[in-house]
């Protein structure tokens, strides 16, 4: 193994080509290959360090093979992708226009034509099929062009929204709603296009039922406010009028603790933190909501 030298490294690394093409540099000068060598013949080299020589000498051997595959595999792969590419953008021309004339072979197909040669004459000389030759001469301003396919859609996209909001914000069946549309449309096509609306089916809830209590409330808020002004009545002066005493400093003070994850800064433990959170709690349920 200590007969292995860093010269025998640089001739393997010149000599391992691929493609005729050269490794761009070398990995050790001539210099550190001559001291190297030195090390290794003079007996007074200790063996451990002829023998961690050694083993760097195998290691960037390794090292090198492997570069050499990793260049030649890439070669490889950027080669397949161009290929790759140069194929995938044929068939894609291939498939829009299989067969499309050149502007050139139309303007002889429209001389021949005007000449008086049969198509199957014309067909013939360019390599064309007969019926290729007979759409081109029948219309040939719109060749090439792609004819539409099927029926017109029977909904516009405001029919389709009017329908999803028919159909979220009541009780309407799809043949009421049916009647609030255009003639022509099935009840088939209103359920489609409810389906696509990602509208889900629930049962109603009923609403509370409405009594005394709640009747003698509304008469109550009505008379306290016969002479009030919504229009220019602003939000701090409903606030300040029925809810005096509120604390707004406090409230405050505990919105600034709240950082932005909703996590509280001022405490560390879970149990703080909840029970710092149930008085932000009540101070918001006093500052909104009358007692």
């Amino acid at each position: 193994m200590a007969s292995r030298s860093a010269s025998t490294l640089q001739k393997s690394s010149t000599s391992n080509n691929v493609n005729d093409r050269e490794v761009s540099a070398d990995l050790m000068s001539d210099e550190m290959a001559t001291a190297l060598d030195q090390l290794l013949g003079d007996k007074k080299t200790p063996v451990f360090l002829k023998t961690l020589i050694s083993h760097l000498i195998d290691a960037q051997l390794k090292l090198i093979t492997i570069l050499v595959q990793n260049q030649e595999l890439h070669f490889q792969v950027d080669k397949q992708r161009e290929e790759n590419s140069s194929s995938t953008r044929a068939d894609a021309e291939s498939k829009i226009f299989p067969s499309a004339m050149a502007p050139t072979e139309q303007a002889q197909i429209r001389a021949l034509h005007f000449a008086g040669v049969s198509n199957r004459t014309i067909a013939k000389q360019f390599g064309r099929s007969r019926r290729c030759d007979e759409v081109f001469v029948k219309n040939p301003d719109d060749y090439g062009q792609k004819n539409p396919r099927g029926h017109s859609q029977k909904l516009t996209r405001v029919d389709e929204c009017h329908i999803g909001r028919l159909a979220s914000n009541s009780t309407s069946s799809a043949n009421q709603i049916r009647t609030e549309l255009p003639q022509g449309i099935s009840k088939s096509t209103i359920i489609r296009a409810i389906h696509c609306r990602n509208l889900m089916w629930q049962k109603m809830k009923h609403a509370p039922r409405f009594n005394e209590q709640h009747r003698l409330v509304r008469l109550d808020f009505a008379r306290n406010n016969m002479g009030t002004n919504w229009a220019q009545k602003t939000h701090d002066e409903v606030v300040e009028k029925d809810h005096k005493h509120a604390d707004f400093a406090s409230a405050k003070e505990c919105q600034n603790q709240i950082d932005w994850y909703g996590s509280l800064s001022h405490v560390q433990t879970v149990d703080e933190k909840y029970e710092t959170f149930l008085s932000i709690l009540k101070h918001c349920i006093e500052l909104f909501v009358p007692s």
